[in-house]
């Protein structure tokens, strides 16, 4: 199960009944820096089980207000490939650090 997280960037794929989270952020109490992640999970809802694809290392960079799209498969097969797209890097609620970068996993292999 993923740790306690706000401001994740999450898709649904409905052919795989499944939810993708990536990344997020948090902070104990009300002040001070952020944890900023960069992991990806998938949860399969039936089963109610988390599955970690993604540990944050050689990938793209820890961010907070990321988009994520799931491109569905053919006809009923599970998706394919997630995009990730832009976000926040900075653990500072009160600055930014914008991201513009793209990043694809492909599930075949994750």
């Amino acid at each position: 199960m993923p740790p306690t997280r706000a401001r994740s960037a999450s898709t649904v794929d409905p052919n795989a009944a499944a939810l993708f989270v990536y990344g997020g952020r948090y902070r104990t109490g009300t002040s001070g820096p952020y944890t900023v992640f960069g992991d990806l999970w998938r949860h399969d809802p039936a089963a109610g089980t988390w599955t970690a694809l993604h540990d944050g290392k050689g990938g793209p960079t820890a961010r907070s207000h990321g988009l994520l799209l799931a491109r569905p498969g053919v006809g009923k097969a599970a998706s394919a490939e997630l995009y990730l797209y832009g976000g926040n890097a900075s653990n500072n609620g009160l600055q930014m650090q914008p991201l513009g970068d793209t990043w694809r996993f492909d599930l075949a292999t994750a």
